[in-house]
This record gives structure tokens, sequence and C-alpha cells, in this order.
């Protein structure tokens, strides 16, 4: 719907009405296939602007042809980019998980350096009342 940056909305119309729509995470509009695909797979996306990811170059694997590799997103530990033919593609780990980029695949966020953040739990600390404030309260029986 837009520019090459911006490829992951669309319009679609109902009864004289246009509506604006948006593509899963990470997906472009392909305006061929009317369907959300890849952002390399769309020829009016620049899948490197739009996903804010280059894929730095790579090394020729042993049969010649480019080895698929993944990134963990420098913004997030959750997302990572796999590059297919030197082009961005943002995947996502899920809630609680993290790439790790040693093992190369989603992991517990506790386990990938940098990533665990602070615990969901508060720590509470234990409070205890002196005798003069124990005395104001009284049980019923």
């Amino acid at each position: 719907m837009g520019d090459a940056n911006n490829c992951g909305q669309f319009k679609n119309c109902a009864d004289g009405r246009g509506f604006i729509f948006d593509c899963p995470e990470g997906l472009a509009f392909n305006e061929e296939t009317y369907r959300c695909d890849w952002p390399d797979q769309v020829k009016s996306c620049d899948a490197e602007a739009y996903l804010g990811f280059s894929c730095p170059p790579a090394a020729k694997g042993i049969f010649g042809q480019e080895e698929y590799r993944s990134f963990r997103s420098p913004n997030d530990c959750q997302r990572y980019f796999v590059c297919v033919d030197h082009r961005p593609r943002l995947n996502n780990c899920g809630e609680g998980r993290a790439f790790n980029e040693i093992t190369n695949e989603c992991d517990g966020a506790e386990n990938v350096t940098g990533c665990a953040g602070p615990s969901q739990y508060q720590k509470v600390e234990p409070t205890q009342l002196n005798y003069d404030q124990r005395s104001n309260y009284k049980f019923r029986g």
C-alpha cells in the first residue's frame, strides 16, 4: 500500500469503503498474488529498509551456494533474521524465548546471554510488626 519501505499494509474495499489491513509481523503484501509474503519475494518491497536489517556478506558453502544464516535482532532477543539469498526474513521465537546465536536456534531467554530480562515476579521482603503495631489489631473469634 505505500512505498517500498512500508510494504506490510494493504487496502481492501467492502461495500464501497476502504479498509487498511496489516500483514503479520515480518511479512509484506504481494500485489501479484494478493497475499502476505516474505518481503524478499515481493518485487515492490525493499526488504532491508522494511525490516531494518541488512544481511552481512556471506561465504559460499561447500557446493558454491550461499548458506542460510541466522542473526539475532539487534533490537529484540525474541526476534531473529534468516538470510536467504542475501535478503533478510524476520522470525519470532515466541514469548519467553530468545534466539541463541551459539546453538543457532530459539532457546529459553534465561539461557541466552544478555536476553534474560528482569523477573516478572517482584521479590517481597517480609515485614515484622513491632509490639505497638500488633496491639492495634484485634482478632474476632
